[in-house]
């Protein structure tokens, strides 16, 4: 089966450019969380996973044929359910000579995010990494139906700024009320 790079408009491709809004890639679809705040039906299903070679396809298009080079990874939490799908991912985007061509941006979940993640996501010029912690408390965390507490948030924000050379900003999420 062909990969299908859906074309963009002329007008997005200009914004996309003098304004550097980011050009949206999916890897896949689903989300295997069942936050209890979620309303997203499409995220609400199994993980349906696009075939790498249409994913690396989609960046090149945009890349050559747009001249676009700032993306954001589309994905509910793009390192879930598991984060070995991302760093293929990431590896690709090495691999094919795209990710010095390249910076994107994705919702993480705090876990899974091992140092292997986090060196894939640094050499694959991931610029923002957006993770929707949600609480700091673990009482709101369990509520949330999340799966991790405050020490995985703790772990995974100290490991990725150890690794940051200068070139990721991290976004942390929180929600206010109960």
């Amino acid at each position: 089966e062909p990969a299908y790079t859906p074309e963009i408009a002329p007008e997005y491709r200009l914004f996309a450019k003098f304004l550097e809004l980011p050009v949206a890639v999916r890897t896949k679809t689903g989300c295997p969380l069942r936050c209890a705040y979620c309303i997203d039906p499409i995220n609400m299903r199994p993980t349906y996973y696009r075939p790498l070679e249409h994913v690396i396809a989609d960046f090149a298009s945009y890349i050559e044929e747009y001249d676009l080079h700032k993306f954001h990874i589309a994905d509910s939490e793009v390192n879930l359910p598991k984060e070995d799908h991302l760093i293929d991912v990431c590896q690709a985007l090495v691999g094919e000579g795209l990710a010095d061509r390249q910076r994107w941006h994705g919702y993480f979940n705090i876990r899974p995010c091992s140092d292997r993640l986090i060196e894939a996501l640094m050499q694959s010029h991931c610029y923002l990494p957006a993770f929707g912690v949600d609480s700091f408390d673990d009482g709101v965390l369990i509520l949330h139906q999340k799966n991790f507490k405050m020490r995985h948030v703790t772990d995974v924000l100290d490991r990725l700024i150890a690794h940051n050379d200068g070139s990721m900003t991290l976004s942390i999420s929180i929600l206010f009320g109960e």
